[in-house]
């Protein structure tokens, strides 16, 4: 059998007419019209994969990854790709690759994968040829090496990493803030930016007018411009809180930052700086109205309130929805345990916990463990921690691994704030 009566075979299955654009499947080199001797398989083409090939006699190596994308200029063996062509030519080898034409394929890598996870109905989706939108996620990374080690304000967080932005050249950059529980579908957000043709959206929340000194407050006309902006007034003029979100276009504010990142006067915040200098050049500020839940976790109390509106089965952020899959980390561990002695109220009891004590209205994280006779009241207690037999638990929020000793006692009922550990806490000996 010759070697393209093989590829003839490969290609009634994937035929390069389904391979994307970009791709580069088909033989890569070798003579199809020689005998084949013998079929080595792989994901990647290497100079062991060549090697053993020729040790087992075949002439054919099937690869799924082809191993050139681009042009080649010349075969110096600069490059790997460059040293598998020369081997592979030196043995007489011809090497084959499907790639993007077998995932496309009907029963191809998509199908089976697609099968593998239970999905009844399958097809190979291709690009719409409406204006495709791409999201691309950073979390900022602190440079020390321009003697700026640490972030001097949230304007800095995205200046110091101009470099990386520019390297995707976008059209818009979407700025949140890492403390903040909510769900809130961004694609309406840029719609409504685009829609009003915007410098800057700010995503803002009515908050009672008693706590709307503690944010950035936004004063809007009638279609919802944003016309002048209180930085944590004493007397707001109104109760549309900032969230911490943005979106911005992204040529003007780069060129803003670059001279905020100059300016010796700057707090380098877009509460305090970047949001009054674009008021101040007239620009167009939109406030993008949010309904739903939100909540600012940067205090020890709201984050203890947010694990507490999770008990509430009619909570807004409502975990369950069926519609806004949650993605989040699986720890490797046994299901919880629950004792005959234990009672569980009201709580949410993750993987890996050992309950032996009582656990109400609380939210305990993976590899907890409480006790015999000790209670978890009103608390969050983070992962790791241990509670042993007899220790009381109160109105508390229980950092990572720490260790609560025998029959202490942590936080009270009464207590107007919620009581922080950090660090052991020493019971009887």
């Amino acid at each position: 059998m010759l070697i393209r009566d093989i590829i003839s075979v490969i290609e009634r299955f994937a035929p390069l007419s389904l391979q994307e654009e970009w791709d580069n499947s088909g033989l890569q080199c070798g003579d199809a019209s020689a005998e084949c001797t013998g079929v080595m398989l792989c994901l990647d083409v290497t100079l062991d994969v060549i090697e053993e090939a020729s040790a087992r006699g075949c002439n054919l190596v099937v690869s799924h990854h082809p191993m050139i994308f681009r042009g080649i200029k010349r075969l110096t063996g600069a490059t790997v790709a460059e040293r598998c062509i020369v081997a592979a030519i030196s043995h007489n080898m011809a090497v084959y690759s499907s790639h993007t034409a077998l995932d496309s394929a009907d029963g191809g890598v998509s199908h089976a994968l697609a099968a593998l996870l239970g999905a009844r109905v399958s097809r190979v989706l291709h690009p719409m040829d409406a204006e495709m939108l791409r999201l691309t996620v950073y979390a900022p990374r602190e440079k020390a090496d321009a003697n700026l080690d640490v972030y001097r304000g949230t304007a800095d967080a995205i200046s110091q990493n101009i470099d990386f932005i520019d390297t995707y050249s976008p059209e818009y950059i979407l700025v949140l803030s890492g403390d903040h529980i909510y769900k809130m579908n961004y694609a309406k957000m840029l719609a409504e930016h685009k829609a009003c043709n915007a410098d800057a959206t700010i995503a803002v929340i009515e908050v009672p007018f008693k706590e709307a000194s503690r944010f950035g407050i936004m004063h809007t006309d009638e279609e919802g411009h944003i016309i002048e902006f209180q930085e944590k007034p004493e007397n707001p003029k109104s109760n549309l809180a900032s969230m911490g979100i943005y979106i911005f276009n992204w040529k003007p504010l780069r060129k803003l930052l670059v001279a905020d990142m100059k300016d010796p006067d700057s707090h380098h915040d877009f509460g305090k700086d970047i949001i009054p200098r674009l008021l101040a050049d007239n620009k167009t500020l939109y406030a993008y109205r949010f309904k739903g839940y939100w909540k600012d976790v940067g205090t020890i109390d709201s984050l203890w309130e947010a694990n507490m509106d999770l008990l509430d089965s009619n909570n807004e952020l409502d975990l369950n929805d069926p519609t806004w899959k949650i993605y989040t980390e699986d720890a490797t561990t046994l299901p919880h345990y629950v004792g005959p002695e234990a009672s569980i109220k009201r709580s949410f009891v993750t993987q890996g916990c050992i309950i032996e004590g009582e656990v109400k209205n609380s939210v305990l994280f993976t590899g907890v463990e409480v006790g015999e006779g000790a209670k978890i009241i009103d608390s969050v207690l983070m992962p790791g921690v241990k509670v042993e037999a007899g220790a009381v638990v109160q109105r508390a929020l229980v950092a990572d691994g720490v260790k609560i000793g025998k029959e202490a006692v942590v936080g009270s009922a009464d207590s107007e704030h919620i009581e922080l550990v950090a660090k052991r806490v020493k019971g009887v000996e």
